[in-house]
């Protein structure tokens, strides 16, 4: 299970140095601006310095991140032989990454009307409400396709510890995280319902991202179970890829919480701003589980080459110690 079987020989990606390292200070240097945006809002009273940071350097952070996580998931997948259970749950993984950087793409650049928007170069008149359509298409391609995907690749890793009788078991406190994340959506079903009753008409997009926040409780009670399976082995590189993807998703969870706060009124300054900011952390935590994941199989593969380098000088060094009269001795 912590070692992924390797049928490649290519060399190990030293230059990119620790990676999971890397992707920490990307992301405590992405915070840093946004607090100093932040800052120079409420000092100036300028909103333009906040809104310059989301859709310049905030947007290019959090489409670089999905990129990233896409091309990690695609290398973790390879690691893998053809038929391994885990190589179909990092499939899955990278279709749900594909999908990130696809809604990503589309809601933080393509859909928002900014200096980094190629459509914006555009000669002739766009369509009208061409942003907002993208925006909202690639909110969609972001939310619940991308979360169906990750959802069935932590299933088939569950059932890889089901089968190998290492599947933990969800503690009592889980359960109630399980259960308030119910009455959650419980709420949100009301205020579907009241809404309904109303005469108002929602929109087939809308009506797919109504399972937006059950797909992300579901994923979050599989994040955790995975987590307690992994409890008995320590909390190495392996054990570090799932506990990000914990966190990453309970961030989610926290964000959307956060968004029906506001859209209800209770989310005041700066506890706004604080979910502004949760984004970028949940962004870079899906980065950093396929990272810890690729660096314990990169070190697998220099621990290996090491071995066999060993081992080659020591066949050297006996054959040079050879009798000549004796070339049938073998060893």
């Amino acid at each position: 299970m912590t070692s992924p079987t390797i049928h490649s020989a290519s060399p190990p990606h030293g230059r990119f140095g620790n990676l999971p390292a890397l992707i920490l200070l990307a992301i405590a240097l992405c915070l840093v601006a946004g607090v100093v945006a932040v800052w120079l809002w409420q000092t100036t009273g300028d909103p333009a310095w906040i809104g310059q940071f989301f859709r310049s350097s905030g947007a290019l952070f959090l489409v670089g991140a999905s990129a990233l996580e896409l091309w990690l998931c695609l290398q973790c997948w390879r690691q893998f032989s053809l038929g391994e259970p885990l190589g179909g749950a990092w499939l899955l993984l990278a279709l749900g990454a594909a999908c990130h950087f696809l809604g990503s793409l589309m809601s933080e650049l393509l859909g928002v009307r900014s200096r980094l928007n190629p459509l914006m170069l555009w000669p002739a008149d766009l369509p009208p409400g061409l942003f907002d359509g993208l925006r909202a298409l690639g909110l969609t391609v972001g939310g619940p396709l991308r979360w169906l995907f990750l959802a069935g690749g932590l299933f088939l890793v569950l059932r890889v510890y089901f089968r190998s009788g290492l599947l933990g078991r969800l503690k009592q406190t889980d359960w109630l995280l399980a259960a308030a994340g119910t009455a959650y959506l419980v709420l949100e079903a009301a205020g579907v319902i009241a809404a309904l009753r109303t005469g108002k008409v929602f929109s087939l997009r809308q009506q797919i991202n109504w399972l937006n926040d059950p797909l992300v409780l579901v994923l979050l009670m599989e994040a955790i179970l995975i987590q307690r399976s992994l409890l008995a082995s320590g909390w190495g590189l392996v054990g570090r890829c799932w506990g990000s993807y914990m966190l990453a998703i309970a961030l989610t969870c926290v964000g959307d919480l956060g968004i029906w706060a506001k859209a209800y009124g209770y989310a005041p300054w700066p506890a706004e701003a604080v979910g502004w900011h949760i984004w970028f952390v949940a962004s870079a935590l899906f980065v950093l589980g396929p990272a810890y994941q690729w660096e314990a199989a990169r070190r697998i593969r220099s621990s290996l080459r090491a071995v066999a380098l060993r081992r080659g000088k020591l066949r050297s060094a006996q054959q040079a110690q050879l009798d000549p009269t004796c070339p049938d001795m073998s060893f």
